[in-house]
């Protein structure tokens, strides 16, 4: 029984979980662009994590090429996003970038991660700031232009836990 972890991200957050992850599960990590099918065949369950741009997972691209590879496997989600966790339908919305054959069969962990303006592409910056254009709430407008940065290892305990418990019963069931 092996795991994998595969991740995308563009500015840091996902990664630093992503490591996390690697060192407190002792499995390997790979970017979505670097692993290959063997890695991913050869693993009994599979811990991914993107983080959202424009309301959308960034691994979308490597979920839908490899749906048919990875769908009878058990599969850990974790979304690193600017949500709140109290914006349910908004954070459930990310799930319409997971193809349908596997997003009923995984365990999805809503994680925070960060803005630090200073460190956006000129775009991102850009879209980042129609998007505060765009909004009503002054309030919501403010906190989309304030950077902030709540990546937290402690955030992975849920997780953490939930592999654990899986690897667990794979070797109850091995012997």
């Amino acid at each position: 029984m092996s795991g994998q972890i595969v991740y995308e991200g563009k500015y840091g957050a996902t990664r630093q979980y992503a490591e996390w992850l690697q060192k407190s599960l002792r499995i390997p990590v790979s970017t979505a662009k670097a692993i290959n099918s063997n890695d991913t065949k050869n693993a009994s369950y599979l811990v991914i994590g993107s983080s959202v741009y424009t309301g959308q997972l960034l691994i979308r691209n490597w979920l839908k090429e490899n749906a048919q590879n990875i769908k009878d496997k058990k599969i850990f989600l974790f979304i690193v996003s600017a949500t709140p966790p109290n914006e349910k339908a908004k954070l459930e919305s990310y799930l319409l970038s997971v193809p349908p054959e596997i997003r009923y069969c995984i365990e999805i962990f809503y994680l925070p991660g960060r803005v630090i303006k200073k460190e956006l592409s000129f775009l991102d910056n850009i879209i980042l700031h129609m998007g505060a254009w765009l909004q009503k709430n002054p309030i919501d407008k403010k906190k989309m232009l304030t950077d902030f940065d709540n990546v937290d290892i402690s955030e992975l305990n849920e997780l953490i836990d939930s592999v654990k418990s899986f690897e667990s019963q794979e070797k109850a069931e091995f012997h």
